[in-house]
C-alpha cells in the first residue's frame, strides 16, 4: 500500500512540473516555446481572412486563404483573390517576426484555461512601420512594371497605334511619377501599431489560433487618414505530422 501510495504521488509531482513548467514561463519566453514548437513540425494547414478597412469601416480589400506547410517550409496557398496568394506570409516567419519585434506580451487569464494560454502581443511601433514600407514598396514597384496596354492598340492601324501607345505610355509613366510623390510623401508620416492575440496549446506547445488588429496612420496631401487591417489565422497540425 506504501509502495502504491509513493508511486501515485511520484505521477503527482511529475505531472505537476509538466504543468508548472508552462505556467512558470514568462509570456515572451511562452511566445518563443511556441515559434520553436512550430518550427518542429514538418506538416500543417493554416486558413484565414483578412479585411483592410478605412477609417469609417469600409472594408476595402476582403482575402480568404488557406494553406498547406509540407516539409517544413514548403508553402502552397490558395486564396479568394488568385494575385494576392504571393502576400500570404509562411506562418512560421509570421510568427518570428511577432517575436522580433515585440516589444510587450502578457497573458490573459480571463481567456486561457487548463489546455490553452492566450498571450497579447504588442509590436514594436518602428519595426512594424517599416515592414509596412518596405511592403508598399514592393507592391508599388510590381505596378511600376506592369503597365498595361493602351486600350484599341491592337485594332488600329499601325501609325495610330504607335502614336496611341506612345501618348498612353506618357500617360502612365506620369500618373506613376506622381503616385510615387504621394506614396513616399504618406510613408514619411506612416506610424503603425500592431496587436496579436495568440492561442496557445501549453500541452503541445503550438499555436492554435492568431489574430492581428493592425492601424496605420498616415497624412496624404494634408488630410490624415487612417486604415486597419484585422486577420484571423487558425492552424491545425495533421495526424501525420512529426513534431522535433
Amino acid at each position: 500500500m506504501k509502495q502504491y501510495f509513493a508511486i501515485m504521488v511520484l505521477c503527482l509531482t511529475v505531472t505537476a512540473g509538466c504543468a508548472s513548467s508552462v505556467e512558470d514561463r514568462s509570456p515572451k519566453e511562452l511566445l518563443a516555446l511556441t515559434v520553436s514548437g512550430l518550427s518542429g513540425v514538418d506538416h500543417y494547414t493554416f486558413k484565414g481572412t483578412t479585411n483592410i478597412a478605412t477609417g469609417d469601416g469600409m472594408v476595402i480589400k476582403p482575402l480568404s486563404f488557406q494553406g498547406t506547410v509540407k516539409d517544413h517550409e514548403r508553402l502552397e496557398v490558395k486564396s479568394s483573390d488568385i494575385g494576392s496568394s504571393e502576400d500570404v506570409i509562411h506562418p512560421l516567419e509570421l510568427l518570428k517576426q511577432i517575436e522580433d519585434t515585440a516589444s510587450a506580451a502578457e497573458l490573459v487569464p480571463a481567456e486561457s484555461g487548463n489546455t490553452t494560454a492566450v498571450l497579447l502581443v504588442k509590436t514594436e511601433e518602428k519595426a512594424a512601420a517599416e515592414k509596412w514600407t518596405a511592403k508598399l514598396r514592393s507592391e508599388f514597384k510590381d505596378l511600376q512594371n506592369s503597365m498595361p496596354l493602351a486600350a484599341g492598340s491592337g485594332i488600329r492601324q499601325q501609325s495610330t497605334k504607335a502614336e496611341t501607345e506612345a501618348s498612353f505610355q506618357k500617360e502612365w509613366q506620369a500618373e506613376i511619377t506622381r503616385s510615387g510623390r504621394l506614396l513616399e510623401d504618406m510613408l514619411s508620416t506612416l506610424q503603425v501599431s500592431s496587436t496579436y492575440k495568440l492561442i496557445v496549446d501549453k500541452k503541445r506547445l503550438l499555436p492554435l489560433r492568431l489574430q492581428e488588429h493592425t492601424i496605420l496612420r498616415y497624412k496624404t496631401q494634408g488630410e490624415q487618414r487612417q486604415e486597419s487591417r484585422i486577420s484571423d489565422i487558425t492552424f491545425q497540425v495533421l495526424s501525420d505530422a512529426k513534431q522535433k
